[in-house]
Formats: structure tokens, C-alpha cells, sequence
């Protein structure tokens, strides 16, 4: 099982069984470096074993997700395996499909919009010039 580990260098080292470092550790700025990214990117590369195409649909909330976490903080040593990251994307792919469904009903839900710009055909005076007051003067 991988491990992933940050020492309180700012060094990211992932354990598999050999010892190989990722990069520098630095989520913590605002808005995050380009290092960040492409640390967070090389970890989800590893997380799931050089596939590239999944690392780069998740590593942007990944890397969020883990600026917040309470483990991991610049400074300071950390430890997480391979499952608990793997963990944190399954939270992220249920945040997807929950939003998914979410846009499907409200796109079930609401009244498709009509060219002339009204959701509701046949009714009179919505969003139509001559439902507005007159406001010139006379």
C-alpha cells in the first residue's frame, strides 16, 4: 500500500515500497501556485497508478480539499495512505453525481424558456413591450 508523507520541510515523498519525491508541499497560499497544482496533480498521477487523464479531472478539488485539512499544514510533518486519499476522491466523484442529479431534475423541473423569451406561451403581458407603461411624456 502507498503512502504519502510531507515532511516539516515542505517536501512530499510518496512510499511505494522505495521512497520517491513528489514535490514541495506549499497549498497553503492563496491563490494556489502552479507548484501546488502540479504537486497535486503528481499525487493523484501515483493515487491511481499513472493515469494521468483521471488525475487531471480531479486534482483541482483535490488539492482544495486537502488545503483545508486539518493534516495537512506547511510546517508540519503529515502522514496519509493510499486509502484515505482514495477516500477523498470518493467524496469528490459522489459530490458529482449528486450535482449531476441535482441539474437533471431542475432541468425537468423548470419551464423551458420559448424563443420570444417567455417561459409561459399564452400568457398575456409577461416580458411583452405593450404590458409595459407608456412613459413618454405626452
Amino acid at each position: 500500500m502507498k503512502r504519502f508523507v510531507g515532511g516539516n520541510d515542505g517536501r512530499v515523498f510518496v512510499l511505494n515500497p522505495g521512497i520517491r519525491e513528489l514535490g514541495t508541499f506549499e497549498w497553503a497560499t492563496k491563490p494556489p501556485t502552479a507548484k501546488a497544482r502540479e504537486l497535486a496533480k503528481a499525487m493523484l498521477v501515483e493515487l491511481f497508478d499513472g493515469d494521468e487523464g483521471k488525475a487531471t479531472r480531479f486534482y483541482l478539488r483535490f488539492m482544495h480539499r486537502m488545503d483545508g485539512s486539518a493534516v495537512w499544514k506547511n510546517g508540519q510533518s503529515w502522514s496519509q495512505t493510499e486509502t484515505e486519499l482514495l477516500a477523498i476522491v470518493k467524496t469528490i466523484e459522489q459530490a458529482e453525481r449528486e450535482g449531476a442529479q441535482m441539474r437533471a431534475q431542475a432541468d425537468r423541473e423548470l419551464p423551458m424558456v420559448q424563443p420570444s423569451g417567455n417561459p409561459f406561451p399564452g400568457a398575456t403581458g409577461y416580458g411583452s413591450r405593450d404590458s409595459a407603461p407608456d412613459r413618454r411624456r405626452r
